[in-house]
């Protein structure tokens, strides 16, 4: 399980009693192209468009593609503005806005725990995040069973 700073949003991994790493024949690896990010960050959704392309080149060419969650936070303004992704900031003038990322994080991983492919659950992750940024769908404080 992560372990997540609810100021900073930073998570790091656990530490592991085990300190040496198996070895491997390198003959053995299979290259993956794994996904580190948070269905509620924001340059996650800014870069969505492109982890589609990673995600379809994967696909194409026999390659393991996977979908992690880890938290983050901020800049909206700053990822529109680079990217050009569409955002809606109605949600930053509300009386009230838990940006708590943790529910989401929890939906990716019940989708990933049901064997779906890596893209159904791109597709699912990138929903969650179109949901966020573009419709302010936020689900820290919107109704989770819309899902």
């Amino acid at each position: 399980m992560l372990n997540c700073d609810p100021e900073t949003g930073v998570c790091s991994l656990p530490e592991s009693s085990d300190k040496t790493a198996p070895q491997v024949p390198l003959s053995t690896l299979v290259p993956v192209a794994r996904y580190i990010g948070d269905p509620m960050c924001s340059w996650c959704w800014g870069i969505s468009p492109a982890l589609k392309e990673v995600s379809t080149y994967c696909q194409i060419r026999g390659l393991d593609f996977s979908v992690h969650v880890g938290g983050l936070r901020h800049e909206w303004e700053n990822i529109h503005r680079v990217t050009g992704q569409p955002f809606g900031f109605s949600v930053l003038d509300e009386a009230e806005f838990n940006y708590d990322t943790e529910p989401a994080c929890r939906a990716v991983v019940a989708i990933s725990r049901l064997q779906a492919s890596s893209q159904v659950l791109l597709a699912f992750f990138s929903g969650i995040n179109g949901k966020v940024f573009e419709v302010n769908d936020a689900l820290s404080f919107i109704d989770r069973a819309r899902l």
